[in-house]
């Protein structure tokens, strides 16, 4: 690659002293490799040893003892875990989860320790690890950490103090994380969690870190609880996975948001992760009816996540997929436990890739007016899809977040000559995602939209799971801009809606991000936040000839 980059850099040298050059003609080259910083990153910390030893390493130890905690299981279960396990999105052994295993930074302490992201390696005896804990057929309840990355130091991951200081050493801020479960509409059992702030409980609700309690999952389990609750109610996040993705990929945007006052709720859609189902229920295959999003399932398991986080009841719908085990009933999901302290009325979601779909469609079936049963969907304040496209309303107000180089077929390598993975309105990447925000600004919808595109990265950029490429800057900033845009619509803050549409470092240099504040009805134009000046690798031929010529192209009023 570094052969390749050199040889370009020669090419652009000598073509564009022909053209009125940008602002800079060589920063196709210099900054193409920002996607691989957060690789770099990762191998510089302990979290790329940690990926090896929780995802791999100690899979022998794991796949035994949860063998042994199903021996007794009824002989029809047995099978049908083995046939999901294998014919998962990712193949998978029975009752467990091997390879990637999240980011240890943002890990909670699923093992009651007091080690956060610890692995087999670093427990006494071999004891399990968190992601050992976190992946087992148990349901735990843990602290995690409150982080914060601040664009002052760079976005460096910190933890926020006892004393509210973003840098500060330990005693930190935790919030509490809860696994549930939950009966979709297809009659499989989705895997969820729930991430509490430490301020919706009474004071000494759940085990302190280091007291004799802390270990005991009994004191654990009675933690989540009304009487437990300290009646302040705070507005809540839904966020849909990727494809192929797990929950342990996104657990950084349920810390950030739940450090910034919401609860969250984040799930393994059917088929993938350590949900029920495979790959034929994942894409839909053996539902009558065709699904809300074009080739996927999981669309619908949003709508029902959704219904189950707000209160709502989740009906059966039909579904043609042969188990060797009946399907279950909704109607006997275990309530949200949360519920005395969500303000259901302050709802947002948000989604990457696949997840980024989900959340599209939910939007378009709010416009439609009902969900895939047939019944109205609960309303949400606010969306943000991360990396992807589907024909959509502009229902509720919606903030698109996407990369320069989002967009490759791969789903991993970066975007090149304007190649992407999409069609019909579907897609991931640039030109399919401002294609569609661009669709919607000339309809007849109102809520407002707004259009952000990152300096340098790839469609993985919302993932953490060392060593995977990203930027270093892609957690915080889109997080950032993730949490101003659901403060503004859905905490209903001025302020907020002001830090959403002001221009970051590390805002694409290539395309502009834009922002119409009135939707697509009102008399506003889509205002440039940025206004583009260079030239990357992912344009298409035409575009990039223009932008090393001084004239990327864009269509949005510059303020």
């Amino acid at each position: 690659m570094r052969r390749a980059l050199v040889i370009l850099a020669v090419v652009i040298v000598f073509v564009a002293p022909g053209l009125a050059r940008a602002n800079d003609p060589l920063y196709p080259v210099t900054s193409f490799p920002d996607w691989l910083g957060g690789t770099q990153e990762s191998f510089q910390t302990s979290s790329g040893t940690y990926t090896f030893d929780a995802g791999w390493a100690d899979a022998a130890e794991r796949i035994f003892e949860q063998l042994q905690a199903h021996a007794g299981d009824p002989p029809a279960r047995q099978m049908q875990v083995v046939i999901d396990s294998l014919a998962h999105m990712r193949p998978d052994p029975p009752y467990t989860h091997i390879m990637d295993a999240g980011d240890p930074a943002y890990s909670p302490d699923w093992n009651h320790d007091g080690a956060f992201g610890d692995t087999r390696e670093e427990t006494k005896n071999r004891a399990p690890g968190d992601f050992d804990a976190d992946v087992d057929s148990t349901p735990d309840t843990a602290y995690f950490r409150y982080p914060c990355l601040e664009q002052r130091d760079g976005w460096a991951l910190h933890y926020v103090a006892t004393n509210d200081t973003c840098n500060g050493r330990a005693p930190y801020r935790m919030g509490i994380a809860r696994e549930v479960s939950v009966i979709g509409s297809r009659g499989l059992v989705m895997d969820a969690t729930l991430w509490i702030p430490s301020g919706a409980f009474k004071k000494g609700a759940c085990p302190a870190l280091g007291s004799a309690a802390y270990a005991s999952r009994a004191a654990w389990n009675a933690c989540v609880r009304s009487s437990s609750f300290s009646g302040k109610r705070y507005p809540g996040i839904v966020f849909n996975d990727g494809v192929a993705s797990i929950q342990q990929h996104y657990y950084w945007i349920a810390e950030q948001l739940v450090a910034d006052g919401y609860i969250v709720l984040t799930y393994d859609p059917v088929g993938q992760g350590r949900s029920e189902g495979n790959i034929v229920d994942l894409f839909g295959v053996t539902l009558p009816k065709a699904t809300p999003c074009i080739g996927l399932a999981a669309c619908i398991d949003a709508q029902d996540m959704t219904r189950w986080f707000t209160g709502r009841s989740i009906v059966r719908v039909a579904d043609n997929g042969p188990r060797s085990e009946p399907r279950q009933n909704p109607a006997t999901n275990v309530p949200d436990p949360v519920l005395p302290v969500l303000d259901t009325s302050r709802i947002g979601m948000a989604g990457h890739s696949m997840g980024a779909i989900s959340t599209l469609a939910y939007t378009r079936a709010l416009g439609a007016g009902s969900g895939y049963d047939g019944r109205p969907l609960p309303p949400l304040r606010g969306a943000v899809p991360l990396s992807g496209m589907l024909p959509t309303h502009a229902s509720v107000p919606t903030e698109f977040i996407t990369s320069d180089y989002d967009g490759s077929p791969t789903t991993i390598a970066p975007e090149v000559a304007g190649v992407e993975l999409g069609g019909a309105g579907e897609g991931i990447g640039y030109h399919s995602i401002k294609g569609g925000y661009d669709t919607l600004r000339a309809s007849k919808d109102r809520a407002p939209l707004s259009l952000l595109v990152l300096e340098g990265g790839v469609h993985e950029d919302f993932v953490s799971q060392p060593p995977i490429f990203r930027t270093t800057w892609s957690l915080g900033l889109g997080g950032w801009y993730l949490s101003a845009w659901m403060d503004c619509w859905v905490k209903g803050l001025a302020a907020a809606c002001v830090r959403a549409r002001t221009p970051m470092p590390h805002l694409s240099k290539a395309y502009a991000s834009e922002q119409d504040p009135d939707g697509p009805l009102g008399p506003q134009p889509s205002w440039c936040m940025t206004v583009p000046t260079e030239a990357v690798l992912s344009m298409t031929p035409q575009e990039f000839v223009a932008a090393e010529a001084g004239k990327p192209p864009y269509n949005c009023k510059p303020h």
